[in-house]
């Protein structure tokens, strides 16, 4: 590939893989607008590695944290074969639940409708559609109350909906569960810190799907790879800690500033 190719699409994972401005909606954008071909699906892993290596770096500590709650609760249960009760013993194995319930949630959902969802994403126009869509629950944030409270499993199952909603190109997965989050309650915090920790599953069982059919395109150089990888990393992690701090200020609203207008431009050019 060209460098430009391996440079332009991993910076513009880096970016919209945490900003709520969706990143499959820009990398497709970025393909109908500047003539650009999709690149070998190896080399997108490599991208989502990278981005995947941005989120472990903030919050890789809470994420085995919680890994070792769920392991606890599951290691309980299988020893009192559930005569003990299912309840958690702690916040770890309460979270752990919470991220199993809207994993499991968002996996079904995109499973039974990832041929619908995926023909109806199929053109710019509605990708368009789809970005001026998401800057709603952006721009409503504003009035999302207050709060402080966490991620109970009632909550973890409609997150878990939401987020199977972004696989849409256009929908952001992080603007939509943490608006969600907000909206039901979770404090500004909780909800930043509980969207990142379900991309984890998110971005892996994606592309353990998308590997499952198996590579095809050109073959790329390992240096390809490696420096596609260390880029999304690098611009993905600044992406996700302004994210949080953005989020922290109750200033999520402020992207729905730029969605719109890009969803109604999107929109127009591509209306024929």
């Amino acid at each position: 590939m060209d460098p430009l190719l391996v440079v332009l699409p991993a910076v513009v994972q880096g970016v919209t893989e945490f900003l709520p401005v969706s990143s499959s909606g820009h990398l497709a954008l970025l393909q109908a607008t500047a003539g650009i071909e999709e690149p070998p699906l190896a080399f997108n892993v490599s991208l989502h590695v990278g981005t995947l290596a941005a989120v472990l770096a903030l919050y890789g500590k809470d994420a085995c944290r919680t890994a070792a709650g769920g392991a606890r609760w599951l290691a309980r249960v299988v020893r009192r074969r559930g005569r003990g009760g299912f309840g958690a013993a702690d916040d770890w194995e309460r979270e752990a639940g919470a991220v199993a319930v809207a994993t499991v949630v968002t996996g079904a959902l995109a499973l039974l409708f990832r041929d619908p969802l995926e023909a109806a994403a199929g053109s710019p126009r509605t990708i368009g559609i789809l970005f001026l869509a998401g800057a709603a629950p952006l721009a409503f944030t504003r009035l999302a109350p207050a709060a402080a409270g966490g991620v109970t499993p009632w909550r973890a199952v409609l997150i878990g909906v939401v987020q199977a909603v972004a696989v849409l190109p256009g929908v952001s997965r992080s603007g939509m569960t943490i608006a969600a989050a907000l909206f039901l309650g979770v404090g500004r915090e909780a909800a930043a810190r509980f969207s990142f920790l379900i991309s984890i599953p998110a971005i892996v069982g994606a592309e353990a799907i998308a590997l499952s059919g198996g590579l095809s395109g050109a073959a790329a150089p390992a240096w390809q790879h490696v420096a596609g990888a260390l880029i999304a990393a690098a611009v993905g992690f600044a992406s996700l800690r302004l994210l949080v701090r953005v989020v922290r200020r109750g200033a999520l609203h402020w992207f729905a500033a730029y969605l719109a207008p890009l969803g109604i431009a999107v929109a127009i050019i591509f209306a024929r």
